[in-house]
């Protein structure tokens, strides 16, 4: 979570390489984790994906943008599924 903060912050300060660096790390651990508690990491996995596209969008890096959206809203999908299914 920290280093997903820190991001945040690199790319308000307009660090962006930092920041994508930070980024990527903390996706990294976030899949390694949510491999083992899906339930638990999984939605810090789609907010990081997020966050990504969202720096990678405002670098005109449309395509790497889109597929880091398009994964998680998968994942928010599936997460909002499982819950309305209770």
């Amino acid at each position: 979570m920290t280093l997903n903060n820190l991001a945040n912050l690199q790319f308000d300060l307009h660090n962006y390489e930092e920041a994508e660096r930070n980024y990527l790390e903390a996706l990294d651990i976030y899949r390694r984790l949510a491999e083992a508690s899906p339930d638990a990491y999984l939605p810090d996995v789609a907010t990081t994906l997020n966050n990504l596209a969202v720096l990678q969008r405002n670098l005109n890096r449309y395509e790497e943008a889109e597929r880091n959206y398009l994964e998680a809203l998968d994942i928010y999908r599936r997460l909002a599924w499982i819950y309305i299914a209770g």
